[in-house]
């Protein structure tokens, strides 16, 4: 594929084999400015020999798209992070994982607090933090914690403290919440240590 880079080499399909990733990021004719808008194809080769495609859309993205594989939900083989959406601090990502012969959309658990955020959001800056760490349970389930705070106050006024909201989620076939809290008057410190991925194979930011 012309304008293909290797990324990744990971086991994808799960059959404990590596597995040879590349992307081509290709931005929108007329696509100008720090934040481009455009289509990443990423291509699997597996060990197995089948070549595998998927494109992951992304608007207002700056740099390079792919983030990294990563054992994120509870099916055997890495998932793909790429890019979808950027802001002055914030991130948004999708991923993809392999079902049935195929690289499909990664689920993700959407929702935190009355928040609904589709794919994967990471946050850092003076009023907002937000992150994602994975994991897993004592019984071997892949687990996910979604955390975002907030400081208080206002704009005028804002406080030095913050709202931290987290939920809990463990794979069953599906992402199940087995948790969720928000506590207020949480020190900076405490607010911004979930921020950003905290999963191995993931930048943090």
């Amino acid at each position: 594929m012309t304008g293909c880079r290797e990324v990744a080499r990971a086991d994808v399909d799960g059959d404990r084999r590596t597995d040879d990733v590349g992307v081509v990021q290709r931005d929108r004719a007329g696509s100008t400015g720090a934040y481009h808008v455009g289509t990443s194809t990423v291509r699997v080769r597996l060990a197995a020999g089948r070549t595998l495609l998927a494109a992951v859309p992304y608007d207002g993205w700056f740099g390079r798209t792919f983030w990294g594989a990563a054992r994120v939900d509870g099916v055997r083989g890495a998932d793909l992070v790429l890019g979808s959406t950027a802001g002055a601090h914030a991130r948004f990502f999708r991923g993809l994982t392999y079902r049935a012969g195929r690289l499909v959309t990664l689920p993700s658990p959407d929702t935190i607090g009355d928040r609904r955020i589709p794919g994967f959001y990471v946050d850092g800056a003076v009023t907002v933090y937000a992150g994602v760490a994975c994991g897993t349970d004592g019984h071997g389930a892949a687990t996910l914690t979604i955390s975002a705070a907030s400081r208080e106050g206002d704009g005028s006024a804002p406080a030095s403290t913050f709202v931290l909201a987290s939920a809990s989620f463990r794979w069953d076939g599906r992402w199940v919440r087995t948790s969720q809290s928000t506590r207020a008057g949480v020190a900076e410190r405490t607010a911004a240590a979930p921020a950003g991925f905290h999963c191995a194979g993931l930048p943090r930011f």
